[in-house]
């Protein structure tokens, strides 16, 4: 609403002949941007009627004050959708807005997932949470309606070996024989070696154990080794040598090359590395994570 010298925004009645005003002076004891709703209502008092038909001397004009009533605007918070986050992710910031210069606050449902530092989310652990932003309004604004949207933290996906001795099939514990430098059956096979080659870690077993054979002319040595295990997950080293002393060693590549050969499976893939031809021959097979 526009105020001042020049408005139109006025009604008048006993003119005569049809005649009419064009414009009044119009004063708002607010002011017409600074009208709040503490004030309401404001008078509003007209004067110096001009322009249009009317003669002004040929009246006595009376001028009757109306008033301006304020009333507190809606408000509306814009809350976006929160993607999924995983546990050990950073913590990040809430951006919601609602009516102009006033803050949003927040709230989690479950705090124990995911806490709520005055806008920053920091992740807890994994499940479901909803946070709820909230603006209460002020002086010149009614509360917005409340916006609740669900956070979901997934659990952060484990590596390869811990995936693998977390399986309950496996039958360790965790924290007591689940360790991969462990031999919880005795065999002499470590976890990570049992791991590596298929293995089961609470059955006594060396099957599984890497083996010298003859290929035609040549001397190999070979295993199975788990898709799970595949380079860069552990490092597979095979050393050889011609006693017990002196190593020479290869690492087993994703694929065969050189004297390695692979033939990869569904589930292991079958590794065999070419040894020299000599009268003796020793080797062995070293596994790391």
């Amino acid at each position: 609403m526009a105020f001042g010298s020049g408005s139109s925004q006025f009604s008048s009645n006993g003119l005569q002949n049809g005649e009419t005003i064009g414009s009044v002076t119009l004063a708002c004891g607010g002011g017409d941007t600074t009208a709040g709703v503490a004030g309401s209502p404001y008078t509003i008092t007209p004067g110096a009627a001009t322009g249009g038909t009317f003669v002004a001397g040929n009246y006595t004009i009376s001028y009757v004050p109306g008033a301006l009533t304020v009333n507190k605007a809606d408000q509306t918070i814009v809350f976006d959708a929160l993607p999924a986050r995983t546990c050990g992710d950073a913590p990040f910031d809430l951006t919601a807005t609602a009516g102009p210069g006033l803050a949003v606050s927040y709230v989690s449902s479950d705090p124990t997932v995911a806490s709520v530092s005055g806008s920053t989310v920091t992740i807890l652990m994994a499940g479901l949470t909803t946070i709820t932003a909230s603006q209460p309004g002020d002086a010149n604004h009614n509360a917005a309606n409340p916006v609740p949207l669900t956070l979901t933290v997934n659990a952060a996906s484990l590596p390869p070996y811990a995936t693998w001795a977390a399986d309950p099939a496996q039958g360790l514990t965790a924290g007591v024989n689940d360790g991969p430098l462990q031999d919880p059956d005795g065999d002499g096979i470590s976890n990570l070696l049992e791991f590596t080659l298929g293995g089961k870690p609470m059955v006594s077993s060396q099957a599984i154990l890497p083996k010298p054979a003859l290929d035609g002319a040549n001397r190999v040595f070979e295993y199975d080794r788990s898709v799970a295990s595949r380079p860069p997950v552990t490092t597979q080293i095979v050393e050889y040598g011609g006693d017990l002393t002196g190593w020479t060693a290869v690492t087993i590549p994703l694929a065969g090359s050189g004297i390695v050969e692979i033939v990869p499976g569904a589930s292991t893939d079958h590794v065999k590395v070419i040894l020299p031809v000599s009268a003796k021959v020793f080797a062995r097979l070293k596994v790391s994570q």
